[in-house]
């Protein structure tokens, strides 16, 4: 991980969706992320979705601390994914 290359992501509504490739079949899996809050609290889950968007599992909330932490977060999909989100909340 480079913690010097980064993106700040605001309090947003409609997270952004991202392709996945490969895709990920169904099943349990591990998902890393690398993040830090910046604000007084904060926390993020990624959620998988299929190819017509609709959600097919993700992880549960993961609080993040101020210091920049690779998490590692267990997801269980119900059906292949080939798109994901992150959500953040404060």
């Amino acid at each position: 991980a480079d913690d010097a290359d980064y993106i700040t992501s605001p309090n947003t509504s409609t997270p952004a969706v991202l392709g996945l490739s490969p895709a990920m079949t169904a099943g349990a899996r591990t998902i890393r992320v690398r993040a830090a809050r910046t604000g007084t609290t904060g926390q993020l889950r990624v959620r998988l979705l299929d190819s017509g968007g609709a959600d097919v599992g993700g992880t549960a909330w993961q609080a993040l601390t101020t210091t920049p932490t690779t998490y590692t977060l267990a997801a269980t999909l119900t059906a292949t994914a080939d798109r994901y989100r992150i959500e953040v909340q404060p």
